[in-house]
């Protein structure tokens, strides 16, 4: 399973969740497990993930509550943990590493 910046690791889940507990009414975890020698088909070719089996990493979906300092606290937060919030049209927001952009 390829590690993307929707992927956090042990820390960085534990760091946020601790940030997201007042913004959200739900947290939504998402455990991916990366095993050695996985491979993916890129446009250049096949290539490989993980030379080494790596600790799981997961994903964050939030559903977070309504008002307008909801809005200025995970505005805050971006900048602060180095984040970016995405709206997946149901209602929630998926966190992901700042450097996806």
């Amino acid at each position: 399973m390829d590690i993307s910046d929707f992927d956090f690791e042990r820390d960085e889940l534990i760091d946020l969740l601790g940030k997201l507990a007042d913004l959200a009414v739900t947290v939504e975890l998402e455990p991916r497990l990366h095993e050695a020698g996985e491979r993916a088909t890129v446009p250049e070719g096949e290539v490989l993930l993980h030379p080494e089996r790596t600790e799981p990493t997961y994903r964050i979906r939030c559903r977070l509550h309504r008002g307008d300092g909801t809005v200025r606290r995970l505005a805050s937060l971006e900048s602060e943990a180095g984040i970016e919030t995405v709206f997946d049209g149901t209602g929630n927001v998926r966190i992901r590493h700042a450097s996806a952009r």
